[in-house]
């Protein structure tokens, strides 16, 4: 499954470009038994996605196909997406994380097929289209019921940010307390506790301060990612909008204040750090509903010791609240926030 919502360009019509892990591929060309449609779904460094038919069926059901760089690295990162979400398919799968259709290999290069479904949240907070605290409730719920699938089966998703979320609703793009919300793109992706390597890890705005730092990631670079993405949900903005490393680590310190040097001495990174460029400006309450300020705080914490766990996050007393119909707040309620930031 992946999302409508994303940016649409035109793309060069030539296939399997020489010299070049990337493949580009053409209006109503073949992969597999799949028909290539008109547009790109989006692109990036391990490759790009395209709606497609299925060319021996009469469905007009449209598919999201995944075409893999066929670069070393991507292709062995690619093994491990498609185990990863071979294992999610043997343990039942799961309501609110892709399901993968099949995969197979193109002309050297990988291929993942997904069911294609729903706009992606940045699209939806970019519209400002998100009504009441409700609304972001739920979606936070739903994501959170997918992290402990995953950590159930020993998987950290690695890359979550609003673009690797979306969701369907009956209103078109306007999601409701009753929207589906499913994660994807699995691409980054791994077993739990594997060692920081080269390969891409978190994007920059929800990149974990572990991450960056060179420490071993585990399943609390996930709720990292989550704490952001609930403040950007309710401000419009990103909590942390770097531009490079130091800038994000200036972030962190304005956010948190300054980490133990404990947890610093387990970094192999620790040139990224210095305190001559270090503000300390510690905000806590980002002026905004309480419950999502306290969970903010307890996902954005230096040490991943200190993060709340996925699997005491879903027994939150609000989280639990959405499912007794009886105290949940009409999804009308508009959001109420400050200037604080």
């Amino acid at each position: 499954m992946f999302s409508t919502g994303g940016i649409s360009k035109k793309h060069n019509t030539k296939s399997c470009l020489k010299n070049s892990s990337q493949y580009n591929a053409s209006k109503d060309e073949l992969i597999g038994n799949y028909k290539i449609g008109s547009y790109s779904l989006g692109s990036g460094a391990f490759g790009g996605v395209y709606p497609a038919t299925k060319a021996d069926s009469d469905s007009d059901e449209i598919v999201a196909v995944k075409i893999i760089n066929n670069g070393e690295n991507y292709v062995r990162q690619s093994k491990i997406e498609v185990l990863i979400l071979d294992l999610i398919k043997k343990k039942g799968g799961n309501p609110n994380i892709v399901n993968m259709i099949e995969t197979f290999e193109h002309l050297s290069h990988p291929v993942i097929i997904f069911e294609l479904h729903g706009v992606n949240l940045y699209r939806v907070i970019k519209n400002q289209l998100l009504v009441g605290y409700t609304v972001i409730k739920h979606i936070i719920k739903n994501i959170l019921d997918a992290l402990d699938f995953l950590k159930t089966n020993l998987i950290v998703h690695s890359d979550l940010k609003p673009e690797n979320i979306v969701l369907k609703s009956k209103n078109n793009e306007i999601p409701d307390s009753g929207s589906i919300v499913k994660i994807i793109d699995l691409g980054s992706a791994m077993f739990n506790k594997r060692k920081i390597s080269n390969f891409y890890m978190q994007t920059r705005y929800y990149r974990s301060p572990e991450v960056v730092l060179n420490i071993t990631a585990s399943y609390p670079i996930d709720m990292w990612s989550l704490g952001c993405i609930v403040y950007e949900m309710i401000k419009k903005l990103p909590l942390f909008p770097a531009k490079n490393t130091n800038e994000l680590i200036n972030y962190f310190t304005s956010q948190m204040g300054l980490p133990q040097y404990e947890y610093l001495e387990k970094s192999t990174n620790k040139n990224c750090y210095r305190k001559d460029f270090i503000r300390t400006i510690t905000v806590k309450n980002y002026g905004i509903d309480k419950d999502m300020a306290s969970f903010i705080n307890s996902c954005i914490c230096w040490d991943p010791k200190d993060r709340i766990d996925v699997s005491n996050a879903v027994n939150l007393e609000w989280v639990k609240e959405l499912d007794d119909p009886t105290k949940q707040q009409p999804i009308t309620k508009r959001l109420k926030v400050t200037s604080e930031v």
